[in-house]
């Protein structure tokens, strides 16, 4: 065959085979024939010999098509924009199965965990991944060249996780993606250019278990009760609008716990790629989840838990409308997690903002004391307005921290108004350095600095230009320590030369 002669070539060729079904998917991107250890690729460089060969027959037995990259000399799963993934984004399947290898398990001088691993991709998806893993073993327990070896879809405890393969981990992808890498000895044997028996074997099962878990779409909408198949819950094929996870610990709420430790889990009887509506659902779940706790533990809410409480339980309920419940409504669990953030910002935002602006200006007056005495008791009169030029910096901080725009906070940003003590005290500090060794290269015209008309370098004489010199270090402090350190990085970088 053609395609046999391809895979045991050296050269660099894909292989692209549409069969009956396009639903189901079989890739193959770093294959090269057996004795090639390498690919001269920028990240993949171990070749996953024969892997070809094993993906070739996995798809002739599920009649499925397949996309196999032979030699490759770029990534070809590492965007969607390569011949491989292209290939995949146009037969639009609802699986994809990726046939990979690896070097062996670590006692074995290898990287692997296990001898196959299987990752969806995500820890989100480990339960799909889990499932296949655990149906594999099952059926590999009956026959003694495969009894032996380990296999895990544990996204946790598994080293081959696929995070950087767009066709596998990405986000725009439509599919359920299943990377499966597998061991040398399922791949390879000596003396010989093909696989051995037990990885045809191991091809056997694991179609044998998709054939079950992914019946073809025609006889998915027939009734389950005539062949004994579960009909796929919230597929594409289904149109169903069952929520692809399940809650876990939403109902312990006690004095200790008031219900904010809940989790959102794949559904174990979810089949196919979870929506990307109810994904995003899930993580601005969590995400609001995670800033009220902060916020409780750093007592926002600690006269007021009722009002926190309030807040979980509405969280809650927006995930069981928009990933969870039989009939869930994405748009509706959106702006309804919209309307919490709002809530939240409403009651709480203000007060955490009037808080912090309130410790720092007891911080700002306080430091100003301070300064004013050091200078008295410690430093020359010729260094006054330096003092001054320290002065009006704390000042200017204070005022541009308080200008409207700046407390008008965002939900996200509530978190960085927690810290009363610490971070107001070191900003402090940093502005008092900050205006130091300004004062310093204005005086020594090395940072040339004017207000309006008015050239600031004669601060040292005129106190009234110091504190404006101050107030302008305070209000523009990033942007002056920005500008600092690009130039000292000029200064101090070989060979670079300032515009």
């Amino acid at each position: 065959m053609a395609d046999g002669m391809a895979l045991h070539s050296t050269e660099p060729r894909i292989l692209i085979v549409e069969r009956r079904r396009t639903d189901i998917v079989i890739g193959a991107p770093h294959h090269a024939p057996a004795g090639t250890a390498e690919l001269p690729t920028a990240h993949h460089h171990v070749a996953e010999e024969n892997t070809g060969y094993l993906a070739r027959y996995l798809a002739e037995m599920l009649q499925c098509s397949s996309v196999i990259w032979c030699n490759a000399t770029i990534e070809p799963n590492r965007e969607l924009t390569t011949p491989y993934s292209r290939q995949i984004l146009k037969w639009g399947p609802r699986v994809l199965v990726e046939i990979h290898g690896h070097g062996g398990r670590a006692e074995q001088g290898g990287q692997a965990r296990f001898d196959i691993e299987i990752s969806c991709g995500s820890a989100l998806q480990s339960a799909q991944a889990e499932a296949l893993a655990e149906k594999l073993r099952t059926a590999m327990r009956k026959h003694d060249d495969l009894s032996a070896l380990t296999i895990s879809g544990r996204y946790e405890d598994i080293h081959f996780r696929a995070t950087t393969s767009k066709t596998i981990a990405s986000a725009g992808k439509t599919w359920l993606a299943y990377h499966i890498a597998l061991p040398p000895g399922l791949r390879k044997q000596d003396n010989a250019a093909r696989p051995p028996e037990s990885g045809y074997r191991f091809c056997d099962i694991l179609a044998d278990v998709l054939q079950t878990e992914l019946p073809e779409p025609e006889r998915a909408a027939a009734p389950a009760c005539q062949c004994g198949a579960s009909k796929p819950q919230g597929s594409a094929a289904s149109g169903s609008k069952k929520g692809a996870f399940v809650m876990e610990g939403a109902d312990r709420g006690d004095d200790f716990n008031r219900g904010d430790d809940f989790n959102l889990k794949p559904d174990p009887n979810w089949h196919g790629p979870v929506p990307e509506d109810q994904r995003e659902i899930s993580h601005d779940v969590y995400e609001a989840r995670n800033i009220l706790k902060y916020l409780n533990e750093g007592e926002v809410f600690r006269w007021d838990q009722d009002a926190y409480k309030e807040f979980i339980e509405r969280i809650k309920q927006a995930a069981d409308a928009g990933c969870v419940r039989t009939n869930v409504d994405t748009k509706l669990a959106s702006g309804a997690i919209d309307q919490i953030r709002k809530d939240v910002v409403r009651r709480k935002g203000r007060y955490l903002a009037f808080r912090y602006l309130c410790f720092l200006l007891l911080w700002t007056v306080g430091n100003v004391m301070l300064a004013i005495v050091v200078a008295k008791l410690l430093l020359p009169p010729s260094l006054m307005n330096y003092i001054w030029v320290i002065i009006g910096a704390m000042g200017g901080l204070w005022v541009s921290v308080a200008a409207p725009p700046r407390w008008k906070v965002s939900f996200e940003g509530l978190q960085d108004y927690l810290d009363v003590l610490y971070e107001p005290f070191i900003r402090m500090v940093f502005v008092t350095l900050l205006a130091v060794i300004v004062s310093i290269l204005v005086a020594a015209e090395a940072l040339p600095i004017s207000f309006g008309a008015t050239k600031l370098d004669a601060f040292a004489t005129k106190p009234l230009l110091a504190v404006i010199l101050g107030v302008v270090i305070g209000f523009a402090e990033r942007l002056i320590s920005i500008e600092l350190i690009d130039r000292a990085q000029k200064i101090l970088t070989p060979g670079t030369t300032s515009h």
